[in-house]
């Protein structure tokens, strides 16, 4: 299966996200994805971040929750390969998490297990998207001294690990099914050293890529104004919407002034890091939520068709 390193693989996984049963479960979908190899991506700061980031957005723009399925399992695969662990999936297509996220209320803790090398998990893990229907998981633990953030493989099939959803629930993304895990002496395999997580080559751009899926259903939002533009019976479309799509326009070509600085960082050459924010995440941001207000504001105007 070839990696989406070019544009014609690219645009073949828009032809194939085009013609999935939309009656899938994400999971699903998310599994086919896997399965007809589109999982394979350039890893990030290699040179080739920006065709990472197409295949991101194209999935994100057909779902945001497929795309932040999407997004996690990718980001898995790049970070075992960073790492040099390999995925050690028995199933060939079952589907990675990363959860990393640390809250205040307490950590999942690391022990070593004599018996055969492997250490144990213990705890409880929030914001676990793809917990659902995910069979792997990269997680973030410490261990009893102190020393961590230590990435952690594990296998979601087994007695030790109970997906719970009592905690928080999503109201955006809501089908990527983000629920909390409770671990209990649940079996595991260290990778990496501590502290490997943040500090590995591809860390900054590999975490942009959530923003990516932002985008992606910011384009999703311009394509379905500009479709209620081209669509309508009147022969002169609504002139707020006119005006919305313009302004929409604006906003997702506006990146461009960032470029020479993305391409920069894109690449993997050295780059503040105070940068990232800057130059990608806020303005995605920020246009997505521009976005969202201007396309909710022309249903407020009178229909002229």
């Amino acid at each position: 299966m070839s990696t989406c390193t070019n544009h014609a693989r690219i645009e073949e996984l828009q032809r194939f996200l085009a013609a999935m049963d939309q009656t899938l479960t994400a999971p699903e979908r998310l599994n086919g994805l896997i399965s007809a190899g589109f999982d394979q991506l350039p890893m990030p700061g290699s040179g080739h971040t920006s065709l990472r980031w197409q295949a991101l957005a194209a999935v994100s723009e057909v779902d945001l929750s497929l795309g932040k399925l999407y997004e996690g399992h990718t980001d898995a695969l790049a970070i075992l390969t960073e790492l040099g662990s390999a995925p050690g999936n028995p199933q060939g297509c079952a589907s990675w998490g990363v959860w990393a996220a640390e809250a205040a209320t307490g950590r999942v803790t690391i022990e070593h297990d004599p018996t055969d090398g492997t250490v144990r998990l213990s705890g409880t893990k929030y914001w676990c998207s793809g917990a659902a229907g995910a069979g792997h998981a990269l997680v973030t633990a410490w261990f009893a001294d102190g020393r961590g953030p230590q990435l952690v493989s594990i296998s979601l099939a087994q007695s030790g690990v109970r997906a719970r959803d009592d905690h928080w629930h999503a109201v955006g993304m809501a089908a990527s099914a983000s629920l909390t895990v409770a671990f209990d002496r649940a079996r595991a395999r260290l990778v990496g050293e501590p502290g490997d997580y943040l500090n590995r080559p591809g860390f900054w751009q590999g975490g942009a890529g959530i923003a990516v899926c932002w985008y992606g259903g910011t384009l999703a939002i311009a394509h379905a104004l500009r479709r209620a533009l081209t669509h309508c019976a009147s022969p002169t479309p609504n002139p707020f919407r006119l005006a919305a799509l313009g302004r929409v326009d604006v906003l997702l070509q506006s990146n461009a002034f960032h470029r020479p600085i993305r391409r920069r960082w894109r690449s993997g050459r050295k780059c503040h890091r105070t940068a990232v924010p800057f130059v990608l995440v806020v303005p995605l941001c920020r246009s997505t939520r521009q976005v969202a207000r201007h396309y909710e504001a022309t249903w407020l105007c009178p229909m002229s068709e």
